[in-house]
C-alpha cells in the first residue's frame, strides 16, 4: 500500500547521548527511508539529556552536541535540530509533535526507539506517535549485544565504572574525553616520562580512576598511541584535582602538538595507587608501558583509526 506523505523529511527522535549502536540502527532507518520515498532525513534531538531535568540529578554527557551532530550527519542526516529540553519539557505530547515534528520538520514520517518519550512528563511515547504518524511512525526494537539492551544509561555506568573495553563494543568506537590542556609540575618528565595534561571537559563521564591505554588525539590531527593516567596523582601531588595525564608512545624528543587534546579510551590498565616513593612509581609506569606497547602490536588493533 503507497503511504500517504504529507511533510518533506523523515525524522529521527532521540537524545543520542553517546550515539551507540543502537542510535545507529535508528539512523540508518531513518537515512533509507528518506532515500525510499524522496524525503530529507533529519534529526531532532537535545542539547543535554532529558534526564538530567528529570530526574533532578546529572548523568553526565557522552556526546557533546558538536560532535553528536557531526556523527549524525556522518551517517547521511542532511538536518539537525538539537533542542535545549527547556524550551520543551512544557508542551504535551500533542503540541511537541504540532509544534516541533509537524511544524519546524516539516515531518512526514517519524523514527524512534522502542523506549522514546516525549511531551510533558513524558506523556507520550510510540503508541501515541502511531496516533499521530499512522504507519509513518516507524518503531525500532531495542538493540542488544550478549542479551544486554544497549543504552547511554548503560555505558555511563561501565565508564564510571572503568570498563571501557566493553563500552567501547556498544559504543561502537572507543569512548572519547577532550578539556583543557594545562602545564603540569614536570614530575612525569623528571620520572623519564612526560606528559601532556589536561582537565576533564565539565558535565562528561570521567572514567574511573586508573591507567588506561588511549589513543590521544590533537586538534591538528595529529595521533598518538599513549599510556593515560586518570585522577589526582596522589603520590606526587596533594592538591586533590582530578586531571588526566598522557605519556605519548612515541621516540623521545617528538614534538608534542599544539592544540586541543582528546582522549579515545580502548583498555584499562589498572586502578589508582598510593605509591610508597617516586622510585616505586616510576618503575610502576614502566610496566604500564610496556603493557601497552604489547597491546599495540596485537593485529587488528588499529581498527578504531
Amino acid at each position: 500500500m503507497t503511504r500517504i506523505l504529507r511533510g518533506s523529511r523523515a525524522v529521527a527522535l532521540g537524545c543520542f547521548d553517546g550515539f551507540h549502536r543502537g542510535h545507529r540502527v535508528i539512523i540508518e532507518k531513518t537515512v533509507s527511508i528518506a532515500s525510499e520515498l524522496g524525503l530529507e532525513p533529519a534529526a531532532v534531538t537535545f542539547v543535554l539529556p532529558p534526564a538530567s531535568y528529570l530526574s533532578g540529578s546529572f548523568p553526565g554527557i557522552l556526546t557533546g552536541t558538536v560532535e553528536k551532530i557531526r556523527l549524525l550527519e556522518e551517517c547521511g542526516i542532511k538536518t539537525v535540530v538539537a533542542a535545549d529540553f527547556e524550551e520543551v519539557k512544557d508542551l504535551s505530547a500533542r503540541e511537541f509533535a504540532e509544534e516541533w515534528l509537524l511544524g519546524r520538520l516539516d515531518a512526514a514520517v517519524a523514527v524512534c526507539g522502542a523506549d522514546f518519550t516525549f511531551g510533558s512528563g513524558a506523556s507520550g511515547n510510540t503508541d501515541t506517535l502511531r496516533d499521530i504518524f499512522g504507519e509513518n511512525a516507524v518503531i525500532i526494537p531495542y538493540v542488544t549485544d550478549n542479551l544486554e539492551k544497549i543504552s547511554s544509561s548503560g555505558i555511563r555506568r561501565l565508564i564510571s565504572e572503568g570498563c571501557v573495553e566493553r563500552a567501547a563494543a556498544l559504543l561502537g568506537r572507543p569512548y572519547s574525553l577532550g578539556g583543557t590542556r594545562i602545564s603540569g609540575r614536570g614530575d612525569g618528565r623528571r620520572l623519564g616520562y612526560p606528559t601532556v595534561n589536561m582537565i576533564p571537559a565539565e558535565g562528561f563521564v570521567i572514567p574511573a580512576r586508573g591507567v588506561y591505554i588511549a589513543d590521544a588525539v590533537f586538534s591538528g590531527g595529529e595521533r598518538f598511541r599513549s599510556v593515560t593516567d586518570v585522577g589526582v596523582a596522589p603520590t606526587l601531588d596533594s592538591t586533590g584535582v582530578l586531571r588526566t595525564e598522557t605519556h605519548l608512545l612515541c621516540p623521545s624528543g617528538t614534538a608534542v602538538p599544539d592544540g586541543s587534546l582528546t582522549l579515545l579510551f580502548r583498555k584499562r590498565l589498572r586502578g589508582e595507587k598510593l605509591f610508597p616513593s617516586a622510585e616505586a612509581l616510576r618503575l610502576q609506569i614502566a610496566r604500564d608501558v610496556s603493557r601497552a606497547e604489547k597491546y599495540y602490536s596485537l593485529p587488528g588493533i588499529e581498527k578504531y583509526e
